[in-house]
């Protein structure tokens, strides 16, 4: 037997090991059906997260809400700074600088809102944000 045909027997056990509990059928009926349940299921719990902390007094839930919360900061500050525009202001006063960063701050309390909207009312089926704003814009 030839490398190529071992590596294909390897490949296809490999394949029946980790479909097995998600892909039902024979051969000879030339049918195969999904358990979408059970594969629905398994990718629900995609994604792997390592959080350590030399403090046994945290919880693994406190320390998970806490890297959220940091980030949707991040994803902020990069909304401001990538689609935004914010990379330089081009003013020459401080008081240029505090309104043009206000405005920034207003758009981005905007923005979040209406991705909180989005949402709770499963418009990310239909819409993207910037969609959105250009229907509203008309």
């Amino acid at each position: 037997m030839g490398q190529q045909n071992k590596q294909l027997i390897f490949k296809n056990r490999i394949l029946k090991i980790l479909f097995k509990n998600f892909l039902s059928g024979s051969a000879n009926q030339k049918k195969i059906e999904i358990n979408s349940s059970e594969f629905n299921k398994h990718i629900s719990k995609f994604g792997y997260f390592i959080l350590a902390t030399g403090k046994k007094v945290l919880t693994r839930d406190f320390v998970l809400s806490k890297y959220r919360d940091k980030d949707k900061v991040e994803k902020a500050f990069n909304l401001v700074k990538n689609e935004m525009d914010v990379n330089r202001l081009r003013v020459h006063s401080q008081i240029n600088t505090d309104a043009k960063l206000f405005v920034r701050f207003l758009t981005l309390i905007v923005h979040s809102e209406t991705i909180r909207v989005m949402r709770k009312k499963d418009m990310f089926k239909k819409f993207t944000v910037k969609e959105l704003m250009l229907v509203l814009k008309k």
